[in-house]
């Protein structure tokens, strides 16, 4: 076939999303935990979506496909707000929302690579309201002042939506 190179579409192969018929919103999910437990969403019209992590530029394919509220659930650590702040740049409308669980410090999760980085403070600090509010803001700089993250699967995925007032 004299074919030199293969493109390599990795980032391009799957999204997982636990459908609803009735869907009300999305949340796309940092991590597939939530998609493990399907009940509470499927019975709140929740769909969940797992675009694979950091594996998110797919995520562009599924703008005219979304035409419902859309959030993001992630881990509150360098890595999770970073891949926010990509995915925002490709689904515009999508929000973010606020964990409510209690913060673990980085000393106590040995196995957790994702660590606040020098300049994190001042970078999330010039982000702009529209994608981190300020009540976003003073938690972002609690946690890296106490060097320490928020595991999203600890989070109570309606709870987080109801505060929202998005259920």
């Amino acid at each position: 076939m004299n074919i030199d190179k293969l493109a390599n579409d990795k980032g391009q192969q799957w999204i997982y999303k636990l459908t609803a018929p009735k869907r009300k919103l999305i949340v796309l999910c940092e991590n597939l935990d939530f998609l493990r437990r399907p009940t509470r969403p499927r019975k709140n019209n929740v769909e969940l979506w797992y675009a694979g992590g950091t594996n998110t530029p797919k995520l562009i394919y599924e703008v005219d496909l979304i035409d419902v509220p859309i959030f993001y659930s992630c881990d509150w650590n360098h890595d999770g707000l970073n891949i926010f702040l990509r995915v925002k740049e490709l689904l515009p409308m999508i929000k973010l929302l606020t964990p409510i669980s209690q913060p673990i410090k980085l000393s106590d999760t040995p196995n957790h690579h994702s660590y606040w980085k020098e300049l994190d403070e001042e970078k999330f600090r010039e982000i702009p309201h529209e994608t981190l509010c300020e009540d976003h803001k003073k938690v972002v700089f609690k946690l890296i002042g106490d060097r320490a993250w928020l595991r999203e699967e600890d989070s109570d995925l309606i709870e987080m939506l109801a505060r929202e007032g998005a259920i």
